[in-house]
């Protein structure tokens, strides 16, 4: 979780979630181990579980790196002349996201001794753009030659690395959810795009009253600028965020983008910048009139601040 203030237009403090409810961004890396008193003959490993069914775009893969190691573990200790050897025959098979086929499996030989008390192997994947269509992949102890005359904690393990390149889509925009109240003062902001980003922009703009007859928070006519906006370049896949607004009882506008990485420059190259969610065209730049009748679309909001009737001058 971060807690970030802005000292921007708007003043609010920002808490990435670090799940969406309704997507999953992809793991990036991992490693998972098994201890000693795992690994024996015929021994049948707990997976190592994906989330690439869901996450449907294979054109956004660029590199995959597995490896599989052992090696002596955390505490182990050798007496000093001491000497040992282990080995272990592992069989590592994939299994595919259902509608999918594909093949995946490969026999892993690993060795230690009191010389080499680490091994690691790259894995011989076939296609680096299959791996969107694994569920897991399982292992199974084929042969495991444990080291004698010590208390040994030998380990064998997976990690993973993935890299990803995704493309800005400058036709099809995320799609925003409504607006939720977390509690009195902060709201969820949350929104959908399949493929997912490694980043997305986002901003938040309070809309102020520009016709002096009116009065009331609550009944308006206002001008969109998104140039004046609160913007968050958030850094992350996840695909919602929550604000603890400040600004005071008002109307509220929101969007978000995503932002690509295949050119240089990130954030700041237009390049890499998608599409903005929908927002409605007459929030074009005209002076428009907005009241509690008239919003309808996900991108506004009515916000009462909670402790706005309280001075706070001593």
């Amino acid at each position: 979780m971060r807690l970030i203030v802005l000292l921007f237009v708007l003043s609010i403090s920002l808490t990435m979630r670090s799940q969406s409810s309704f997507w999953i961004p992809p793991v990036l890396e991992d490693e998972v181990t098994y201890s000693n008193s795992q690994l024996y003959d015929g021994a049948i490993l707990n997976p190592v579980s994906w989330n690439s069914c869901a996450f449907n775009c294979t054109n956004s893969a660029d590199e995959l790196k597995i490896y599989y190691f052992l090696n002596l573990g955390e505490s182990t200790f050798l007496s000093s002349g001491q000497t040992f050897t282990s080995e272990i025959k592992v069989r590592v098979w994939a299994d595919y996201c259902i509608g999918n086929t594909g093949s995946y499996e490969e026999i892993i030989d690993l060795n230690i001794s009191n010389g080499k008390p680490e091994q690691y192997v790259q894995a011989n994947f076939p296609n680096v753009l299959d791996f969107w269509k694994i569920s897991q992949f399982n292992f199974e102890i084929l042969n495991y030659t444990p080291p004698v005359g010590a208390d040994f904690n030998i380990q064998f393990g997976t990690r993973y690395e993935r890299d990803f390149v995704s493309e800005a889509n400058t036709i099809t925009p995320p799609t925003t959810q409504s607006v939720s109240s977390v509690n009195l003062s902060t709201r969820g902001f949350s929104w959908y795009y399949e493929c997912g980003y490694p980043n997305f922009e986002f901003q938040l703009l309070r809309l102020y009253n520009f016709d002096v007859t009116k009065n009331q928070p609550n009944d308006i006519v206002t001008q969109v600028d998104w140039s004046t906006a609160t913007t968050i370049v958030t850094d992350s896949w996840d695909q919602d965020l929550e604000l603890t607004i400040n600004e005071g009882t008002g109307f509220y506008i929101w969007r978000v983008r995503g932002i690509g990485n295949t050119e240089p420059g990130g954030s700041s190259n237009p390049l890499n910048w998608g599409a903005w969610s929908y927002v409605d065209p007459v929030f074009n730049g005209t002076q428009v009139a907005v009241n509690l009748a008239s919003p309808t679309g996900s991108y506004i909001f009515y916000y009462e601040q909670f402790d706005e009737d309280k001075n706070w001058i001593h």
